[in-house]
């Protein structure tokens, strides 16, 4: 049986090198010879409950996203982990991890490539863990700062 401590530790290293490789190495120039930066949006989440009575159950759910938009690409990253036990028995041990990465055919193209793949581990399941992937061509419908929309 697989540790969650190792599926944590596996995510987190999958997750930091997707990351990396998504990076776009190269600033763009704008006009006046300044450099355009690419911040990155990182969210990160901690949920902890827990009660006690006739049964005792606590609840672990640890969530973390990041993305970052270039003239070239949109990359985001998502990790997620629950965790709960009811009377000293688990109930749920569950991770995913989930990588997407969409080039860009041109600036103002509607038209990108995109390439995902996906990690789970659920200990409670008929599996253990799987693993899945998909590469494919995207479309923008809607692309503006109130709304996405993308086939």
């Amino acid at each position: 049986m697989i540790d969650w401590k190792c599926v944590m530790a596996l995510g987190t290293s999958l997750g930091v090198a997707g990351a990396t490789l998504a990076q776009d190495p190269d600033l763009a120039s704008v006009e006046g010879g300044e450099e355009e930066l690419y911040p990155w949006e990182l969210e990160l989440s901690l949920g902890l409950s827990g009660s006690r009575g006739s049964t005792d159950s606590d609840n672990l759910r640890i969530g973390f996203n990041a993305g970052q938009e270039t003239n070239r690409n949109i990359f985001s990253l998502a990790l997620t982990y629950r965790y709960a036990r009811e009377d000293s028995s688990d109930t749920e041990n569950r991770f995913v991890g989930l990588a997407r990465n969409d080039w860009k055919l041109g600036e103002d193209s509607p038209w990108s490539i995109f390439a995902e793949g996906e990690y789970e581990y659920n200990e409670f399941q008929n599996f253990e863990s799987r693993v899945r992937g998909a590469a494919g061509l995207g479309y923008r419908i809607i692309g503006d700062e109130n709304a996405t929309l993308r086939l």
